[in-house]
């Protein structure tokens, strides 16, 4: 019974008026961004070695305890080294990106871990260090803090307090707090946290580092976490933030003036200093990717959807990058790149994984084979976030991924049915092809589509039209229960109820309208209302494999 298909028919002759729009226009929906999160399903076993990879790098982290900043030098410059600092806290994104795929052993450490980073105000996502501009400089940590990343530490430090990277991204760090209590379930580490949390962002909010593609995820984490906490004066704040920070980033141009540091704004990527360092003196040696560096998945869904032209300018950068930088997968390898160490040298830093992985990821949508092709070069030492986090996406990318909405966690099938029929969850009347209440649906159908299963109602479904251009096309809207993660829901047509199409090649969509815990899906036929015999629809629904 676990596959069988539950299909409500439906004939399209019953149209009603409609009206409808676009999905998504020149206006981000921001709930969109705000509460969906990528989730992935079983990963397949073609997998397995990548997994173990993952495991390895992780082990190594959880061994060395705290982590002091990692700096690589490939040039001939002395300050080069600032090029590769990961921020404190950092590493806590990393280990939540990895913590489904540990054993369970080292999910236990992970959780120990991150206490112990949470703890420590030099480690914590939200620590507050002296100096510089956002009270933030260049090298936080002093030498001796924290065990070295690198696989062979430097007995010499040259430019040791160089202003180089003053005002480095820090704000990033706070999605990683969120992120460590979604994919681990350590709520407790994190809401423990909030006061600490909510007072950074509050501080810090408003910086140009949160106005980057890179740090807007800054806002959804706090939207979330306030949501959790009930502080929703706090969630509202950052969600109007985000909405800002959302139509603003349509603009590329703007944005990336915000990463040269021009016209006197606060934040400067790193050669900030030197007004042409972000511009003609970069052309064809390096990535500019700067603007989204530490990209989250939601973000980085926004930059391919929200509109053409910004999708046609990030993969614009992201060529060039390619173009200049064609095996920038291999962190070992030699390349003249005048611009990324202040002046003049070789080698792909570290960040360069963190600028192109995610765009392939998020934007591009690139396959498991391509995503893991990238790792065939190896971590800059201990703890690279940004090469840890590209082998995590290379491992869900064998899986499916369904965007689920965080404020309605998944509610299996079988704790449905006890919820719902009690002490009758195991008799005949309350399996799925049974139907209780005797409405017509069965009990399959009543969780799909949020409906009462203990007394008749009315089915949530409806027909109608949308007009688009010169053409009229008929629509099927249903309601999806978003707890309901371990369903599957496949809009099929047909003209003659015999043979049956689903997929690109027999509906588009034309909405998804919010409902809470429910959401009203509406699909369109390929074909208009006008041409053709008449069409049917119908709703298959069945337990995911």
């Amino acid at each position: 019974m676990k596959n069988t298909p539950l299909c409500l028919l439906l004939p399209a002759a019953l149209l009603a008026a409609l009206s409808a729009g676009t999905v998504r226009a020149q206006t981000p929906d921001t709930g969109r961004y705000a509460w969906q999160f990528p989730v992935a399903g079983t990963v397949d076993t073609s997998a397995s070695d990548l997994v173990d990879e993952l495991r390895h790098e992780v082990q190594r982290i959880l061994d060395a305890g705290h982590l002091a900043p990692l700096y690589v030098s490939t040039s001939d410059q002395e300050s080069v080294g600032y090029t590769v600092y990961q921020e404190p806290g950092r590493i806590v994104t990393t280990l939540a990106w990895a913590y489904p795929h540990l054993t369970a052993a080292q999910q236990t450490a992970v959780r120990l871990y991150v206490a112990a980073e949470f703890a420590d105000a030099r480690f914590s996502p939200w620590g507050v260090t002296a100096g510089g501009k956002n009270g933030n400089t260049n090298y936080p940590l002093p030498r001796g803090v924290g065990t070295p990343r690198e696989e062979h530490p430097k007995t010499k430090w040259w430019y040791e307090r160089s202003d180089f990277g003053n005002n480095r991204p820090f704000l990033h760090p706070l999605y990683g707090a969120w992120l460590h209590g979604w994919r681990t379930g350590d709520w407790a580490a994190v809401d423990a946290a909030w006061p600490a949390i909510r007072s950074r962002y509050n501080n810090y909010a408003d910086s140009d580092e949160a106005r980057l593609y890179g740090g807007m995820a800054v806002h959804i984490a706090i939207a979330r976490l306030a949501e959790r906490a009930g502080d929703f004066a706090t969630r509202d704040a950052a969600l109007a933030r985000l909405q800002t920070r959302l139509a603003a980033g349509l603009d590329f141009a703007a944005i990336e003036q915000i990463a040269r540091g021009a016209a006197g704004e606060e934040w400067r990527s790193p050669y900030g200093s030197y007004p042409n360092m972000y511009d003609n003196r970069m052309n064809g040696t390096t990535v500019r990717g700067w603007p989204w560096l530490n990209l989250s998945p939601e973000i980085g869904r926004y930059l391919g959807e929200a509109a053409p032209a910004l999708r046609t300018a990030v993969l614009t950068r992201f060529d060039e990058g390619r173009a200049a930088l064609p095996f920038w997968w291999l962190p070992k390898l030699s390349y003249f790149t005048r611009s990324w160490t202040g002046d003049e040298g070789s080698g792909v830093l570290s960040e360069v994984m963190g600028m192109m992985t995610p765009i392939e990821r998020w934007v591009l949508q690139a396959d498991a084979a391509t995503l893991a092709s990238r790792l065939r070069g190896s971590p800059f030492g201990r703890g690279d976030c940004h090469w840890i986090e590209a082998l995590v996406q290379a491992i869900e990318a064998h899986s499916p991924v369904a965007w689920r909405d965080v404020r309605y966690p998944a509610l299996p099938l079988e704790t449905w049915r006890t919820e719902t029929f009690g002490a009758e969850a195991s008799s005949p009347a309350a399996q799925d092809l049974a139907d209780w209440d005797g409405d017509g649906r069965v009990n399959l159908l009543e969780r799909a589509l949020g409906t009462n299963a203990l007394a008749a109602d009315a089915a949530p479904l409806a027909f109608g039209t949308v007009t688009l251009g010169a053409d009229t096309f008929p629509t099927f809207s249903y309601s999806r229960d978003k707890t309901a993660w371990d369903l599957n829901y496949l809009v099929e047509t047909s003209t003659d109820l015999a043979t049956w199409t689903s997929g690109a090649e027999a509906t588009a969509g034309v909405a998804i309208l919010d409902q809470g815990r429910l959401e009203q899906i509406t699909e369109r036929a390929l074909q208009t209302s006008a041409s053709g015999p008449r069409r049917f629809f119908r709703l298959r629904v069945t337990r995911a494999p």
